[in-house]
């Protein structure tokens, strides 16, 4: 058996501070860039388990960028999808790129790595101000 803690909601794990950010389901994590997206989870659920673990369930959004180049078609097509990859030709010699991001959604079950974590959780969020610089 286990104890569902919280439930629809977006959760952001950092296992190095060992703490959990619950925000409301509507709100996203502004602050956490593409290459570090792996540890937040939407439409999730935080669970106790039996042996004192923890586990969270949810929808990850992981972010792959390809950046490469190659006279080989299938070369790049080893390593990036074939939608990123663009053929090139000047005066007669021809090659090939692979630029873009790729986006993936993953429905995850992680089981956290230490048995306690500093949990902060943010209700409700209140109002919001946008402050533009020139």
């Amino acid at each position: 058996m286990s104890k569902v803690m919280y439930s629809d909601c977006a959760i952001s794990i950092e296992e190095q501070n060992a703490s959990i950010l619950i925000n409301p389901k509507e709100e996203r994590f502004y602050y956490i860039p593409c290459d570090a997206q792996e540890g937040v989870f939407t439409d999730a659920t935080l669970r106790l388990m039996d042996d004192e673990t923890y586990e969270i369930e949810g929808i990850q959004l992981l972010y792959t960028e390809h950046k490469d180049m190659a006279l080989s078609y299938e070369k790049l097509l080893c390593e990036h999808p074939a939608e990123l990859i663009r053929k090139q030709s000047f005066l007669g010699f021809t090659w090939y790129k692979a630029i873009g991001v790729m986006k993936r959604e993953v429905r995850t079950r992680y089981i956290c790595k230490h048995k306690t974590y500093r949990i902060h959780e943010r209700l409700e969020f209140l109002s919001h101000t946008f402050i533009q610089e020139i």
